[in-house]
């Protein structure tokens, strides 16, 4: 492959530069994705240590040849810090997202500090966050690895409202997005599509920040006791306060969330479509 300068990371994508030259074409990318590291599946050992860290991936394609590699350096539960760099895997087109899917095969180089199986992932081009773009390996044959962007999208949300006298509402077309802040472990979230109260026929558009958010087994959980949306200046949304938030996320794959609102009542998100566009 031919060799140029990465480009600088950026939060929620992949920074993108390509070349095309004589037939040539190599694209270069660049993104700072949420590592979740936890003990592999098929291990007997259980400890509940997880990691949830920032970390930048380099990324080359080379779509002539169908290969790619893969860079990043990897800090395990134990606080152990060392590389993963793969060479030569096999790079086609995903069916699923009109992007690239990537898979170590026995051709494949490993010249990182860690063993590295079994690694596959997606890299979605198409959106203009690629939120759906992730990554799955095992390292030193025991430790597995999650990587994410750190905005995940999921549409197809259905809500059930049950208001303090037990009538229920369901509400479907909801459209969730998250956003994972690995130094500070905290969350964003933003809510959109739902008609919390039911006479208005309008629907509201509501974000809340610096929500607590830790790994976990499958994936992540986020939590907060009291949130209050923001506002820019709507002071008609401040009355969508949540109270006992939890959400949890399972790696793209599910979305499922419950709290209550003052004069609303209970509410339970779930997620429906599990396309997540």
């Amino acid at each position: 492959m031919k060799q140029a300068t990465i480009i600088l990371a950026i939060l929620l994508g992949f920074a993108v530069t390509s070349c095309d030259n004589g037939g040539d074409k190599t694209m270069y990318l660049q993104a700072q994705m949420v590592n979740h590291i936890g003990i592999a599946a098929f291990e007997n050992e259980y400890t509940g240590t997880y990691r949830a860290d920032a970390a930048v991936y380099e990324v080359v394609l080379d779509t002539e040849n169908g290969k790619a590699d893969v860079a990043c350096r990897i800090t395990l539960p134990t606080g152990k810090m060392g590389t993963i760099d793969l060479r030569g895997m096999s790079l086609s087109v995903d069916a699923k997202t009109g992007g690239y899917y990537i898979k170590q095969t026995a051709d494949t180089r490993s010249q990182g500090s860690y063993t590295v199986t079994d690694f596959s992932g997606i890299i979605d081009l198409t959106s203009s966050t690629t939120s759906k773009s992730h990554f799955s390996f095992i390292v030193e044959n025991h430790y597995q690895v999650n990587a994410t962007i750190a905005e995940m999208r999921f549409t197809g949300v259905t809500a059930d409202i049950k208001d303090a006298d037990g009538n229920m509402r369901t509400l479907s077309n909801g459209t969730v997005v998250t956003t994972l802040n690995p130094t500070t472990k905290k969350a964003s979230i933003t809510i959109t599509g739902l008609d919390y109260d039911g006479n208005l026929g309008k629907e509201r558009t509501l974000t809340y920040e610096n929500l607590d958010f830790a790994p976990c087994d499958n994936g992540y959980k986020i939590k907060a006791s009291v949130a209050s949306p923001t506002t820019n200046g709507d002071v008609a949304l401040a009355k969508y306060k949540l109270k006992d938030f939890e959400a949890e996320i399972d790696f793209f794959d599910d979305f499922d969330a419950s709290y209550t609102i003052d004069n609303i009542g209970e509410v339970k998100l779930d997620l429906i479509n599990r396309n997540n566009n």
